[in-house]
């Protein structure tokens, strides 16, 4: 009877570990999708910054070759 209760509750840790892994693992994955995004929006807002200061300075005529 011991060991068929043991079993049980190893089973019930194993499931337990289980669905935490699955947590993890999904939170994982969001928080690593909001960082690419945050990063994404830095570098956008990084080349707006440093093309912007020359964007009066470039002067692109149609008739220069």
């Amino acid at each position: 009877m011991e060991r068929l209760s043991l079993g049980l509750e190893y089973s019930s840790d194993e499931n337990e570990f289980s669905n935490m892994d699955k947590m993890l693992n999904d939170n994982f994955h969001v928080l690593t999708g909001a960082l690419l995004i945050d990063q994404e929006n830095a570098s956008h807002q990084m080349n707006e910054m440093v093309e912007e200061p020359y964007a009066h300075h470039v002067k692109v005529s149609p008739y220069t070759s």
